[in-house]
């Protein structure tokens, strides 16, 4: 699925090199890189022309959550960048992908790597956001 950036190239201080996925018209995410450091990083592009408000509200709420969070299992929100047209997610990068690929990538899951898992959604979960009426509830996105 990689292909190379059209038509912009760089957005902010950020490379774009790869596409990576996404689910267009509405998203792409990118492999890039920070100019000025070389680091690896995702680029998450959301365009808001158009964009429906229920998903507003979600990618909202999703900047605010990942804002929000320091956790050693949760990806880190590193710079936010909106233009008239696109909201840009500079994302840490995470080589290993999320649970969906990891089980594409090795087949059936050992009970001790789904315990592993088990345990680090716990963490999060444990560690989440208080929702808005403080009552307990908790923030997931």
């Amino acid at each position: 699925m990689a292909s190379t950036p059209e038509p912009e190239t760089t957005v902010g201080g950020y490379e774009l090199r790869e596409r990576l996925g996404g689910r267009p018209p509405s998203t792409v995410v990118w492999r890039a890189v920070e100019r000025s450091s070389g680091s690896p990083v995702v680029v998450k592009q959301v365009r808001l022309t158009g964009l429906p408000s229920t998903l507003r509200d979600s990618l909202d709420c999703e900047v605010r959550f990942l804002a929000a969070v320091t956790h050693p299992n949760i990806i880190r929100l590193l710079d936010l960048i909106q233009t008239q047209s696109n909201l840009y997610l500079v994302l840490e990068l995470c080589e290993g992908g999320d649970l969906a690929a990891y089980i594409q990538r090795n087949g059936r899951v050992e009970e001790r790597v789904a315990s592993n898992f088990m345990r680090q959604i716990a963490m999060i979960r444990s560690s989440a956001i208080p929702g808005p009426s403080d009552s307990g509830a908790v923030l997931m996105s």
